[in-house]
């Protein structure tokens, strides 16, 4: 993306700074003097920073409580309490995304880790 400032020495739509700028490719025209493009700019640095978000859908423990405050300020999702585990769907930013993916791997192999240490109930009954 890039922002041309200026406009107003250009165009005269954008000395009065009322009227909507249009994007083009990628380019934005702006005028810091009048506001004119500053809205348009806003929209296209949110639409292409919400394109880089990715999808999410794992399970954490309550003790990541802090990751769960972070991906709360900083993400769009769902959580959803479990017993033992807090799921999380939704979109973040790939390096928090990575963050709760290493964090759910984590969590993951605890938990079978655990099942695969707990005793049988077939050995139990011996």
């Amino acid at each position: 993306m890039l922002a041309f400032n200026k406009a107003d020495l250009l165009d005269a739509a954008a000395r009065d700074g009322t009227t909507p700028a249009p994007a083009i490719a990628g380019r934005v025209f702006v005028s810091a003097l009048t506001g004119y493009g500053m809205e348009t700019l806003r929209a296209e640095i949110a639409a292409l920073l919400a394109s880089m978000w990715v999808d999410v859908d794992v399970c954490l423990p309550y003790a990541a409580g802090e990751l769960l405050a972070r991906v709360r300020e900083r993400g769009t999702i769902e959580l959803e309490y479990g017993e033992r585990e807090v799921r999380v769907v939704g979109r973040v930013s790939p390096p928090l995304a990575g963050e709760l993916e290493a964090v759910a791997a984590r969590w993951a192999a605890a938990v079978l880790e655990e099942i695969e240490a707990a005793p049988s109930s077939s050995a139990a009954g011996r």
